[in-house]
Protein backbone atom coordinates (compact mmCIF):
# COMPACT_ATOMS: atom_id res chain seq x y z
CA UNK A 1 0.00 0.00 0.00
CA UNK A 2 0.70 3.62 -0.65
CA UNK A 3 -0.60 7.00 -0.23
CA UNK A 4 -0.43 7.87 -3.73
CA UNK A 5 -1.53 12.05 -2.55
CA UNK A 6 -2.15 14.15 -0.29
CA UNK A 7 -3.07 17.10 1.26
CA UNK A 8 -2.36 18.78 4.82
CA UNK A 9 -5.34 20.98 6.00
CA UNK A 10 -4.23 23.29 9.06
CA UNK A 11 -6.81 24.46 10.90
CA UNK A 12 -5.37 26.31 13.59
CA UNK A 13 -5.83 26.27 17.19
CA UNK A 14 -10.04 26.03 17.84
CA UNK A 15 -12.57 25.40 20.60
CA UNK A 16 -14.31 21.88 20.56
CA UNK A 17 -17.07 22.90 20.30
CA UNK A 18 -16.63 25.24 17.67
CA UNK A 19 -14.29 22.99 15.12
CA UNK A 20 -16.12 22.12 11.95
CA UNK A 21 -14.47 19.24 10.83
CA UNK A 22 -13.13 18.36 7.70
CA UNK A 23 -14.39 16.33 5.10
CA UNK A 24 -13.56 14.95 1.82
CA UNK A 25 -16.98 15.97 -0.12
CA UNK A 26 -16.07 18.16 -3.61
CA UNK A 27 -12.01 16.50 -3.37
CA UNK A 28 -10.71 14.29 -5.55
CA UNK A 29 -9.12 12.36 -2.00
CA UNK A 30 -10.76 9.43 -0.44
CA UNK A 31 -10.31 9.76 3.03
CA UNK A 32 -9.71 12.11 5.77
CA UNK A 33 -8.27 12.10 9.30
CA UNK A 34 -8.45 15.01 11.39
CA UNK A 35 -5.52 14.92 14.39
CA UNK A 36 -5.47 17.09 17.07
CA UNK A 37 -2.67 18.25 20.34
CA UNK A 38 -1.26 21.40 21.96
CA UNK A 39 0.70 22.13 18.58
CA UNK A 40 1.20 21.23 14.56
CA UNK A 41 3.79 18.27 15.38
CA UNK A 42 1.06 16.22 17.78
CA UNK A 43 -1.91 17.32 15.61
CA UNK A 44 0.34 15.60 12.99
CA UNK A 45 1.11 12.54 15.38
CA UNK A 46 -2.31 12.40 15.92
CA UNK A 47 -3.16 12.34 12.40
CA UNK A 48 -0.81 9.65 11.19
CA UNK A 49 -1.46 7.53 14.20
CA UNK A 50 -5.26 7.61 12.92
CA UNK A 51 -4.06 6.52 9.71
CA UNK A 52 -2.03 3.40 10.55
CA UNK A 53 -5.02 1.76 12.08
CA UNK A 54 -7.17 2.26 8.98
CA UNK A 55 -7.51 -1.36 7.39
CA UNK A 56 -6.98 0.83 4.03
CA UNK A 57 -3.56 1.56 4.75
CA UNK A 58 -2.04 -1.99 6.38
CA UNK A 59 1.41 -1.91 4.80
CA UNK A 60 1.86 1.70 4.31
CA UNK A 61 5.52 3.00 5.35
CA UNK A 62 4.49 5.82 7.97
CA UNK A 63 8.49 6.81 7.95
CA UNK A 64 8.45 6.91 4.21
CA UNK A 65 5.41 9.51 4.47
CA UNK A 66 6.59 11.42 7.12
CA UNK A 67 9.76 12.14 4.96
CA UNK A 68 7.61 12.96 1.92
CA UNK A 69 5.70 15.32 3.93
CA UNK A 70 8.64 16.81 5.77
CA UNK A 71 10.37 17.95 2.09
CA UNK A 72 7.32 18.83 0.91
CA UNK A 73 6.33 21.40 3.41
CA UNK A 74 10.22 22.50 3.55
CA UNK A 75 11.03 21.57 7.42
CA UNK A 76 13.38 19.56 9.04
CA UNK A 77 10.85 18.51 11.98
CA UNK A 78 7.23 19.40 12.48
CA UNK A 79 6.71 22.76 14.01
CA UNK A 80 5.93 22.82 17.44
CA UNK A 81 4.70 26.34 17.48
CA UNK A 82 1.49 27.86 17.86
CA UNK A 83 1.59 25.73 20.85
CA UNK A 84 -2.15 26.19 22.54
CA UNK A 85 -1.97 27.53 26.27
CA UNK A 86 -3.93 28.04 29.41
CA UNK A 87 -5.10 31.43 27.50
CA UNK A 88 -7.20 29.47 24.86
CA UNK A 89 -8.88 27.02 27.94
CA UNK A 90 -9.21 23.86 28.33
CA UNK A 91 -11.36 22.62 25.82
CA UNK A 92 -8.91 24.40 23.20
CA UNK A 93 -6.87 22.37 21.00
CA UNK A 94 -5.19 22.40 17.42
CA UNK A 95 -6.30 20.77 14.98
CA UNK A 96 -4.69 19.41 10.99
CA UNK A 97 -6.66 16.50 9.21
CA UNK A 98 -4.54 15.39 5.67
CA UNK A 99 -7.09 14.38 2.70
CA UNK A 100 -5.62 11.56 1.04
CA UNK A 101 -5.87 8.72 -1.43
CA UNK A 102 -4.23 4.97 -1.10
CA UNK A 103 -3.49 2.64 -4.07
CA UNK A 104 -2.53 -1.43 -3.32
Amino acid sequence: MKITDYELVDHGIDGEQYFPGCGVAFTPFNYVVTGCGDNPAEAYDDATEQMATMPECDGVDFAEFDKRVLKDIGKRSFPRRPFVSAKYGDDSHYYLSIRFNVEK
